[in-house]
């Protein structure tokens, strides 16, 4: 079995705090690579100048909209977690209803002070979001296509919120960051439909398409990335291709056997181990556009750091 599929069945784990599994810390560093990727991208490609301090700001308000909506979700969501995933915090009991509105409210109320100091491009842009997530997590879980679309456009809202650390991101000024937030958002659709099938059974139908169309979307962050470069150094193609090398080698190997076993307890590691994927897939890109082999060694170390940080987090805690 491939090692990033495979349940971890080295010595017995406590299980993580409640408030760690309730948060999904072990997601924590994906919405902040979001917000990472758009002001690389405004920097590197676009020859923008980056606020450094409003840049910090949209990476505290994307974790804690990010974080409140995994509370919202719990919360909204408690009483089919109840019977389809009763060790979650609140139907388990180790986290209250109360307090967990408490918390997300907390969460938002950062996120919006937050984005406000990073600017009006960021706080309206940070409302968009927060307004989608919400309603993602209040509408019924029989809309099916429709609630599951709000989420990649969450996450491509994302990467535009970080690229205001650069002022507004209009389409005329920067069309390749609204392309790369496009492919990261169908990304992100994908592993949200094998996420679906983790809860209801599974379409073997599906799952080519859905295999194929990841496998297709995870070469899209080399492919832009080497293509925004402005530097034309050959050399310059090494360590995107060896970052997108590891990535792949541990990715596409789990989608084939997600395909080949059609099993839901599959599916739930899938969406993992893609969702584990994102910081590799916006480290692919910024080492693509990043100007010299120096920087790009600086970021390929930062990503595959949290790359790693990310993998020993979810061992304990859930990802979703």
């Amino acid at each position: 079995m491939d090692p990033e599929l495979a349940p971890d069945q080295s010595r017995p784990r406590r299980p993580a705090h409640p408030l760690a599994r309730l948060l999904r810390l072990s997601n924590a560093l994906t919405p902040i690579a979001d917000v990472a990727a758009g002001g690389l991208f405004r920097l590197w490609v676009d020859g923008a100048s980056l606020d450094g301090f409003a840049w910090l700001a949209c990476g505290l308000a994307s974790w804690c909209v990010y974080s409140a909506g995994m509370v919202f979700n719990d919360v909204f969501d408690q009483v089919e977690d109840r019977e389809l995933r009763p060790t979650r915090p609140i139907p388990s009991g180790e986290i209250s209803v109360f307090r967990a509105k408490l918390i997300g409210v907390l969460l938002i109320g950062t996120a919006v002070s937050a984005s406000a100091l990073a600017g009006l491009s960021s706080l309206v842009i940070l409302t968009l979001i927060l307004g989608l997530a919400l309603t993602y997590d209040m509408a019924p879980s029989g809309l099916g296509g429709s609630r599951l679309l709000l989420v990649p456009v969450c996450r491509s809202l994302n990467v535009l919120l970080g690229a205001t650390a650069a002022g507004w991101p209009s389409f005329d000024e920067t069309p390749g960051l609204f392309a790369y937030a496009a492919v990261y958002g169908a990304y992100i659709l994908m592993a949200s439909c094998f996420g679906v099938m983790e809860d209801r059974p599974v379409r073997r139908a599906r799952l080519p398409w859905l295999t194929f169309g990841t496998m297709v979307l995870i070469t899209l962050p080399l492919v832009l990335g080497l293509s925004l470069r402005r530097s034309d150094q050959s050399l310059g193609m090494v360590i995107p291709l060896g970052l997108w090398s590891w990535w792949a080698t541990r990715t596409v190997p789990g989608l084939m056997r997600a395909w080949r076993s059609a099993r839901s307890e599959m599916m739930g590691r899938t969406v993992g181990l893609l969702l584990r994927g994102v910081l590799l897939f916006h480290g692919v890109l910024a080492t693509g556009v990043a100007p010299t082999p120096l920087l790009q060694t600086g970021v390929a170390i930062a990503f595959l750091a949290g790359d790693l940080l990310t993998r020993q987090l979810a061992r304990r805690i859930p990802p979703t």
